[in-house]
């Protein structure tokens, strides 16, 4: 979707251009891959080895694990959120541009 002219023209109009889109979505893929292989050292039992055995340390490390989730989530429903204003958006832009080749051909014809 990111490769559309219509999604290009919208990108124009941002101070970052189109870096900030692509830059979003690996983000979100990136903060995926950081939460499984967290989790997985979890299931893995890596986090109840003897130097952790600390309480602090302990509840800091399942802190860390949950708030990794959360911000999984949020990158995950951003995404999502960020696709269908996308789709939107590249809508509005076919309307507008299908409004002035209308209105040119009819100032050509008359």
């Amino acid at each position: 979707m990111l490769q559309e002219s219509e999604i290009e023209k919208i990108a124009e109009h941002h101070p970052d251009g189109i870096r900030t889109y692509v830059y979003t979505f690996q983000l979100a893929i990136l903060v995926i891959l950081v939460t499984l292989v967290a989790w997985g050292f979890a299931g893995l039992k890596v986090f109840d080895a003897a130097i952790f055995c600390n309480k602090y340390v302990q509840a800091s490390i399942e802190a860390s694990l949950y708030f990794l989730a959360s911000i999984t989530l949020r990158e995950c429903w951003h995404v999502v959120i960020g696709s269908q204003l996308m789709i939107l958006s590249r809508h509005e832009v076919r309307n507008a541009n299908k409004s002035k080749k209308e209105a040119y051909h009819e100032d050509s014809d008359g």
